[in-house]
């Protein structure tokens, strides 16, 4: 799987220091997110996916940044004309039709790890689906959830999270997946059946 065109890192801290304590433990500014958080960023990174699985592709990379590099906690920095070109190639190239998150992991506002499993072939006829992965690094930046992308020819393509602990960050987003879903549906349920009008027996009785 040619892994090097395929993914795309944000830019963190290149501490290696952080980079080798990363855990799946909650870190202490883990400890102090919220479910909004976690539903934000899902929600940025599935906006992005669905933007190029629709042929958006141009659209979905403007929409990513890099950290500056003189603050990481200062505002993100637009990518260059020259960065979005060489990432839209990457789509291009290797177009897909579908995707899922395997795992978030936070560890500072300038400093969180998402990866995604991009499906570009299904499976049937006995072969397995095709996936290519997707590293991803988010910002928080005042309050608001940012991509920054930097591409793996720049070197900073290191992920975050250590393998023993991916399958474990996997399993554990799947099923805080189902809470982030339920939150989100008892959030929204009451806006969805105000668009739709009035329930029945809400309705006034017709005029004689």
């Amino acid at each position: 799987m040619m892994l090097a065109l395929a993914v795309l890192v944000f830019v963190g801290c290149k501490g290696k220091d952080k980079k080798n304590d990363a855990t799946s433990h909650l870190t202490e500014y883990e400890q102090g997110l919220t479910a909004d958080d976690s539903i934000q960023l899902v929600a940025v990174v599935d906006n992005f996916f669905a933007l190029v699985e629709n042929n958006q592709v141009d659209l979905a990379v403007s929409t990513l940044f890099r950290v500056n590099p003189d603050n990481p906690y200062a505002e993100p920095i637009p990518l260059t004309n020259e960065e979005m070109q060489e990432i839209k190639k990457v789509f291009e190239v290797f177009p897909i039709f579908g995707h899922r998150i395997d795992y978030i992991k936070f560890y500072e506002s300038y400093l969180n790890e998402v990866k995604v499993s991009a499906i570009f072939r299904e499976a049937k006829d006995g072969m397995p689906e095709g996936t290519t992965t997707y590293y991803f690094r988010a910002i928080n930046y005042v309050g608001q959830w940012v991509l920054c992308a930097m591409n793996t020819w720049t070197g900073d393509d290191e992920p975050l999270v250590r393998d023993e602990d991916k399958d474990s960050l996997t399993d554990k987003f799947q099923r805080d997946k189902q809470h982030l879903d339920s939150v989100v549906y008892e959030a929204t349920k009451d806006l969805v059946g105000t668009a739709n009008g009035p329930k029945p027996e809400d309705a006034e009785s017709p005029k004689q």
